[in-house]
């Protein structure tokens, strides 16, 4: 778990189109190294969550449009993500920096 990755981190919201590491793609967040089945839950540094993602596809990375459960484009700002591994129950906490 402690090999978990947030691409890109800082996160740059006004990166222009060909900046971007999704080159050709919509823009998006990549989590890699995580467990195959595991939950994703994104939360405001203040500890509101905004999104619970669940991850059953058994690979090793999910991507993450930045949309809110709300369907809101996330904002500047520090978010904690927590990864939990719902078959060992095992969690790990990573910081994503999003900038404008």
């Amino acid at each position: 778990m402690s090999d978990i990755r947030i691409v890109p981190n800082p996160y740059s919201i006004s990166s222009p189109l060909g900046s971007l590491r999704f080159e050709g793609e919509p823009d998006k967040i990549a989590f890699f190294n995580i467990p195959g089945y595991c939950k994703i839950r994104i939360y405001t540094e203040l500890g509101e969550l905004i999104k619970e993602i669940d991850h059953t596809d058994g690979s090793g990375d999910h991507y993450w449009n930045s949309i809110t459960s709300s369907n809101q484009v996330i904002v500047s700002g520090i978010y904690i993500v927590v990864f939990e591994n719902t078959q060992t129950g095992e969690r790990i906490i990573k910081k994503l920096s999003v900038i404008r």
